[in-house]
């Protein structure tokens, strides 16, 4: 279901470029394509989850989505080793099985190479666990132009909690005053703005 956002009719620009030295941008939905990710998890694992344990899909997809939801918010709903273990499955192999699927969002890697060659410093800054996130930017090959990849499993927290920005204050040094981040996560925005990133 696509979503419309109305923004402000205003002649003020909603990011001061000027004051943004560090891009902290996140990877799905932002500027990865959420395609594979929805795909996998709706579709994908669940037929295979239906297979290893002889129901239909739609069993699978009841018995499942409750499991998904319980996990929201927390480090484990990102974690390909706690799926592994809690579904008897190995997602990551699942996962290369689909992989063709990965594909960056349209303009992506244009805004990526722009916000570069402007003199900015890009992060990627991911809940995804390291080995999606190797597994990504295998297949779409834009890990040059990033400074820096810091996920949310090397400081223990999801970044929609709070403990995750102050881990990242003490171990990523930035001034969060030029900082901003870019993230299709409500959630997530909200934690980085309390920690004073725009």
């Amino acid at each position: 279901m696509a979503v419309m956002i109305a923004l402000p009719m205003t002649d003020t620009p909603l990011i001061d470029w000027q004051s943004a030295d560090i891009l902290l941008l996140d990877m799905d939905g932002t500027v990865l394509d959420l395609h594979f990710d929805n795909h996998f998890w709706s579709q994908a694992l669940p037929r295979h989850y239906a297979e290893l344990h002889g129901m239909t899909e739609q069993q699978a997809v009841d018995q499942l989505v409750p499991r998904f939801r319980a996990a929201e918010g927390r480090l484990d709903w990102y974690c390909v080793d706690y799926w592994s273990r809690e579904l008897a499955l190995d997602v990551m192999a699942l996962k290369q099985n689909y992989a063709s699927g990965i594909r960056l969002l349209p303009g992506a890697e244009a805004f990526l190479a722009e916000q570069q060659s402007q003199g900015r410093r890009l992060w990627l800054v991911t809940n995804a666990h390291p080995e999606t996130l190797a597994l990504k930017l295998r297949h779409v090959r834009i890990a040059d132009y990033f400074e820096r990849r810091i996920t949310s499993h090397e400081l223990g927290f999801p970044k929609e909690d709070v403990r995750f920005w102050q881990a990242f204050a003490e171990h990523c040094p930035v001034d969060a005053g030029r900082s901003v981040m870019f993230d299709d996560n409500h959630s997530v925005l909200l934690a980085a703005q309390a920690h004073g990133i725009g």
